[in-house]
């Protein structure tokens, strides 16, 4: 799919879930430490071929949210025009046995700012665990400060993952999220939302 470049029209206010909970904090943890989810490899070749791809030959780039460590290990093998990587997960656990390549950095988003140094920002399926206070005040200028060129998200698109509780915020592209962005794709049949942000 081509991307749609966005128009700049007053945006509405971030849909905000009233009831959503916080991260379930054992499950991830336990979740690092297992193999990973069986058919990553399709995912990061959606977003290789919907976004990555966009990245200049050689980028460095910044996975926010980084999740599963093994998973990240392959993203190289899936992406190659990236050169430098990094990831960034407030879990501990999400740094353990990444690959020696791999710079990993233990950061708390609303209290650190993120290492900079990196041409791109990439975050998949972490921005909808925010409130949209801590997006607007916090977490996307301090996106926005660490990447070089430009903060790649994809977000659940309107009501896709929507009985997820800790899903704190619903995204549609005529959001204050999406005014930020220069273009954007709907992918995966209408449930994800790519915003290039830069």
């Amino acid at each position: 799919m081509d991307w749609i470049n966005l128009e700049g029209k007053d945006p509405t206010k971030i849909y905000e879930v009233s009831d959503a909970t916080d991260e379930p904090i054992d499950i991830y943890r336990e979740r690092y430490k297992a193999d990973p989810p069986q058919f990553f490899e399709p995912k990061l070749n959606r977003y290789y071929t919907n976004a990555i791809i966009e990245m200049e030959d050689n980028s460095s780039l910044l996975v926010f949210g980084s999740g599963h460590p093994k998973v990240m290990n392959h993203l190289p093998n899936a992406c190659p025009n990236i050169g430098k990587m990094g990831c960034v997960d407030f879990m501990v656990e999400a740094g353990d046995g990444l690959d020696n390549h791999i710079s990993y950095y233990n950061i708390d988003i609303l209290k650190e700012d993120l290492p900079t140094g990196y041409d791109y920002i990439f975050t998949s399926h972490t921005l909808e665990h925010f409130t949209r206070d801590q997006l607007l005040n916090i977490v996307m200028p301090r996106l926005q400060k660490a990447a070089g060129k430009a903060v790649v998200a994809v977000v659940p698109y309107g009501e896709a993952w929507g009985d997820e509780p800790s899903h704190k915020c619903r995204f549609w592209i005529n959001d204050e999220l999406s005014a930020m962005a220069s273009k954007y794709k709907i992918i995966l049949q209408g449930h994800e939302l790519v915003l290039w942000i830069g």
